[in-house]
């Protein structure tokens, strides 16, 4: 499949306050999220001058779908937290914050966000994430069931990207593209 290059769809920011090193291990897996900002830029911008939330994204999709890179590709993103797969522990009112003890995802997902408010991704924002999957994907052989929500991670104590899209919806979606792209 040919793509264009990630220079000509990708405006590069690199530009994480938080995250970690470079990846250890295989990429084997892309978390999806919404951002509570009205453009990822905003996020961006939260993230970086916050201490009350350290996390990051590889890559953020604004609403006309430009695609803006927070964090290099070779290095973890923050973006999942206390998150596991497959079998994640459901966070309860007894244990909300770490119920996988502490384990990620993210040393092994890139991270990829939806600038919304809650609302459905835009066609152009839908365009770009298929992009977007469908070239990591093919890059690191990542599988279509390995594209999850923040929520399928991270159950109980996270939604995102639920009200916005279903995770099953997005899969199915993910697959069309890539049998015509």
């Amino acid at each position: 499949m040919s793509h264009p290059s990630l220079q000509d769809r990708v405006t590069r920011l690199d530009n994480a306050r938080w995250h970690g090193g470079p990846f250890t291990k295989p990429r084997t897996m892309i978390v999806m999220h919404i951002n509570d900002g009205d453009t990822f830029a905003s996020s961006i911008e939260y993230l970086n001058t916050t201490t009350d939330k350290k996390a990051s994204y590889h890559y953020g999709i604004e609403k006309d779908g430009r695609i803006l890179r927070m964090t290099d590709s070779g290095i973890i993103a923050w973006h999942a937290g206390d998150s596991a797969w497959p079998n994640p522990v459901r966070a309860t009112a007894g244990n909300p914050d770490r119920p996988n003890g502490g384990a990620s995802v993210n040393d092994h997902a890139f991270g990829f966000c939806w600038a919304s408010r809650g609302e459905a991704p835009t066609d152009a924002q839908l365009e770009s994430a298929f992009w977007l999957c469908d070239f990591f994907m093919g890059l690191h052989g990542i599988a279509l069931d390995m594209v999850r929500g923040h929520d399928e991670v991270a159950p109980g104590r996270k939604q995102d990207p639920l009200p916005a899209i279903d995770m099953n919806e997005f899969r199915a979606l993910l697959a069309t593209y890539r049998t015509l792209a």
